[in-house]
């Protein structure tokens, strides 16, 4: 079964109005799914998700009491199953069409992964209206009704008459024709497009990265149906490839010339003798030279083995290994430097408002932990073990306030070990998450590639996982893209451009700064310059923290 719309809905309040357009549009030709009432096979949660994924369009209805529960912060995020089909809505760029009863409207603080569904026009609902409410509906839908055989008719569009352009990819795509947006082509299935007779440049993009452009390419339309089958994945492996290749033969050049530069030099310091020598003793001089050449490679061999051992050496001066009862934890020294702070170039189009604009920082030293606090730290130092998911120590704790934190552990893990710790600043956080004054420019903590280094919605299998399993950034830190969400010292408040040193965010404000991403979140709310907030009395599965100690 392939279906057109997916029907999202509370049940107090909007369970009505979506049974009126379930039998509408079904009745019109469309193939309409929503929620429990239609899936009685399979996992609830899986075959939801396969068909948001399969849809054309998505319907949100919207009652005057349909977002109470996402904002109210002691529901949990993964009990709220209508903020989780339209997040995933969302990501999947389908098209939304919030339905709006009467008296309703979005309030303020919407999660910042649904937040977006603001800027998405809808019609009102009217009950006594309804044949005008649906005239306006069906011009906003982007599917097409089906005839008795369960095929798509043709759309009335500027195109009408025209042949079809049968659109089938393997990829999750975004479409465009000639620079103009067509829509998400899901992977697998069979996309039909008015098209007229003509040259058409089409692009295909990532649908989580726009700037990730697939293919681009001319296509002739003829004056009949064309099948197109675009392979999307061979192609983006393809040009993976050829870049990672392209990478590795710089770098290679680049270390055979410094190497070759090295050698040439110590021979122009250590054999003047035998290059005076040369014209006399060619074919001897020539030996001595390679000869030359090979003790000074060893050497220089030695002398790098030397460098790696001064380096760990440094490494050892540059972190503090501390305990607590059994357990060990590290903190590492981050050099202060100077950064840009918020949406920087490699952020791209994924930047929201909140992290603009861009604007330059200096910071002092400090330590800051390796990895996120995990449970067996918080119950060596508070007793107890607060996390909803448990059994591995090394697992980041969880379900803790910021309030917990600051007024409850921090205080008795200064006891227990002499030192002074503290939450970081969003600025500390930011600059050691982008690999401080080592920092390469990623969009992640530690990568471009977000599987490399965190855990996130599309890899952790729904939960949190131990710390240090993915790579550590630049600075040797651990899943600080992804896992959980790290509380911040700082009140949340809006950026300027002015410069700052050392900035400790706004003297009061009603919530705090959050970090990071985490295991329940998208690539999008992984990146470094993402920014989350909460009240400082919430908790969840999602949120932990990190800790900056005192030099």
């Amino acid at each position: 079964m392939i279906y057109d719309v997916f029907i999202s809905y509370r049940r107090n309040g909007g369970f009505e109005t979506a049974k009126y357009l379930y039998d509408w549009l079904s009745g019109k030709g469309y193939t309409v799914t929503f929620d429990i009432d239609t899936l009685r096979e399979g996992d609830f949660d899986k075959a939801l998700l396969s068909r948001i994924e399969q849809c054309t369009d998505f319907i949100l209805v919207v009652d005057r009491h349909c977002f109470d529960r996402t904002i109210d912060h002691s529901v949990k995020p993964e009990q709220d199953w209508l903020r989780n089909e339209l997040a995933y809505a969302l990501q999947l760029r389908k098209n939304i069409i919030p339905v709006l009863l009467a008296g309703a409207v979005f309030p303020d603080g919407l999660p910042k992964e649904i937040e977006d569904v603001k800027r998405k026009n809808g019609p009102q609902y009217s009950h006594e209206y309804f044949d005008s409410f649906c005239n306006k509906l069906k011009e906003m839908l982007h599917s097409m009704p089906r005839n008795n055989y369960g095929v798509a008719e043709k759309k009335q569009t500027s195109r009408h008459g025209a042949p079809n352009l049968k659109v089938k990819c393997n990829l999750d795509c975004v479409m465009y024709i000639d620079g103009e947006e067509y829509g998400t082509l899901s992977a697998g299935r069979l996309q039909k497009i008015p098209l007229a007779e003509g040259e058409y440049m089409l692009e295909f993009k990532g649908v989580e990265n726009e700037s990730d452009k697939i293919i681009v390419e001319k296509f002739e339309m003829p004056n009949k149906d064309k099948l197109y089958n675009v392979d999307l994945k061979a192609k983006k492996e393809e040009r993976e490839r050829q870049e990672i290749e392209r990478k590795q033969i710089e770098e290679g050049v680049d270390k055979k010339r410094a190497l070759k530069d090295r050698v040439e030099i110590l021979i122009r310091e250590e054999s003047q003798p035998l290059m005076i020598n040369l014209e006399k003793h060619f074919i001897l001089g020539r030996k001595k030279t390679r000869g030359l050449k090979q003790k000074l490679f060893e050497r220089l061999v030695q002398e790098q083995r030397k460098d790696n051992y001064s380096q760990s050496e440094y490494a050892l001066h540059a972190e503090e290994l501390l305990k607590v009862g059994s357990v060990k934890f590290k903190m590492l020294k981050v050099e202060g430097g100077t950064f840009t702070m918020g949406a920087t170039r490699e952020q791209g189009s994924d930047a929201f408002d909140d992290e603009k604009p861009a604007h330059e920082v200096t910071l002092s030293d400090y330590y800051i932990g390796e990895t996120e606090v995990t449970q067996a730290l918080w119950k060596a130092v508070m007793g107890y073990n607060p996390s909803e998911h448990q059994g591995d120590g090394n697992l980041p704790v969880e379900q803790v306030s910021w309030e917990d934190i600051v007024k409850k552990f921090i205080p008795a893990l200064n006891t227990k070990t002499g030192r002074t710790f503290r939450l970081p600043t969003e600025a500390e956080w930011e600059y050691a998450a982008r690999g401080g004054n080592r920092g390469k420019g990623y969009r992640y903590s530690g990568s471009n590639n977000i599987d490399e280094v965190a855990w996130f919605g599309e890899n952790s299998e729904g939960k949190p996982h131990p710390v240090k399993e993915k790579d550590a950034n630049e600075l040797g830190l651990y899943d600080m893209s992804g896992n959980v969400l790290e509380w911040c010292q700082d009140w949340v408040g809006k950026y300027n451009s002015d410069t700052q040193t050392n900035p400790k965010g706004l003297d009061k404000k009603t919530s705090r700064v959050l970090r990071g991403g985490s295991w329940l979140n998208s690539e999008r709310c992984c990146r470094v310059s993402h920014r989350n907030d909460g009240a400082p009395d919430i908790c969840g599965s999602n949120i932990g923290f990190r800790l900056v100690m005192c030099q």
